[in-house]
Formats: C-alpha cells, structure tokens, sequence
C-alpha cells in the first residue's frame, strides 16, 4: 500500500504532469518539464514514473477517472429517470460546460487519445474507463426500459466525445448555446420508452 507522503506527492506531479500537457501538448510531458512545474527537485517525477511511457499512462489514468467520477455523479443525480426530461438535460449540459471551462482535462484526454492510436497499453488504459462510463450511460437507459441499452449508450458516449472536442474548439462564446443544442439532440431522442 503506497505510503500517503508517497501517494500526495504523485498527485502533486501528476497536476504538474497535467498543466504541461495544456501548455506544450504530449510532445513537451518530459520528466524534467514536470520536475520544472512542480518546483521539485530534478529527477523527483524519475523516481515515480520510471518512463515517459509510465507517466503518459498514469495522467491517462487519473484524467479518464476522474471525469468518469463526474459522469458517476451526473447519473446518480439523474437516477432512474428521463434523460430527456429538462432537469436531466441542465445536469449534462452543466457538467460539460464544467469541463469546458477548465478544459485542462479535456485537452489532456485529447491529446492521449491521439497517442493511444501508437500506443495499446495507453488505448487499454484509456478504453477501460470508456467502458466504465458507457456502463453507467447504459444504467440510464436500461432503467427506462431501452432496447439495446449498452450498444446505445456506447453510441451516445461517443457523441458527446465529438461535442465536447467541436466545443472545445469552438469560440468560447459560442460554446454554452452548442452544447445545450447538442445535449438536447443527443438525449431527446432516448425519452420514448424503447429509444
């Protein structure tokens, strides 16, 4: 079990680790930038994550979970109910402008979900939190009845990836109207009892 000095210290690097991946993209995630945005000593983050590879998983790590924890929280507050309905809808549509407006995860994700296409063991990474969040997508649906709850909640997770990268792309003005459009086009349709 890793002691918890141990345990602060990865998550101190690990943001660090993060904030270089907004800054200078997967490309410049080097031990030494991360000893650099932490304000460690040189050779700390060497000591934690052996390799650059090692450090690439761990951030994928800790980025997927914990917007998968976001998307565990949304649908428990959604419990078993419409996910078409208006309040269903203001959970999701909040909880992608959330990570809009601190985007540092979403572009982390973006950029080792481009990597994972080189890299199995990143995509393994990466698909086993996937597969936790289309699990509780298919909650939703399975819960109203849906035919086909998991092959369509695996099509909805994949939608919002999509909104959330043109959003994230998008002016920043233009980003709460788009998002609230695409969310709402996106779960209306999974209202009727066999969507």
């Amino acid at each position: 079990m890793p002691r918890p000095v141990a345990t602060e210290r990865r998550s101190v690097l690990l943001d660090a680790a993060l904030d270089v991946v907004v800054q200078q993209g997967l490309r410049g995630l080097t031990h030494r930038a991360v000893d650099r945005e932490a304000a460690v000593a040189e050779g700390t983050t060497s000591a934690y994550f052996r390799t650059r590879r090692a450090l690439h998983h761990a951030l994928a790590e800790r980025v997927t979970h914990r917007l998968a924890d976001d998307v565990d929280e949304v649908v428990g507050d959604i419990g078993d109910g419409d996910p078409g309905r208006p309040e269903a809808l203001a959970c999701v549509v909040d909880l992608f402008t959330g990570w809009l407006d601190e985007s540092p995860l979403l572009q982390a994700k973006v950029e080792l979900t481009l990597e994972s296409t080189r890299d199995a063991d990143l995509a393994a990474v990466l698909a086993r939190e996937r597969e936790r969040v289309v699990g509780l997508v298919a909650s939703v649906l399975e819960a109203r009845g849906s035919s086909e709850a998991r092959p369509r909640a695996s099509v909805v997770v994949a939608a919002f990836d999509g909104i959330l990268l043109a959003a994230l792309t998008s002016a920043p003005e233009e980003r709460d109207g788009f998002v609230a459009d695409a969310v709402r086009l996106t779960l209306q349709p999974l209202s009727r009892k066999d969507g």
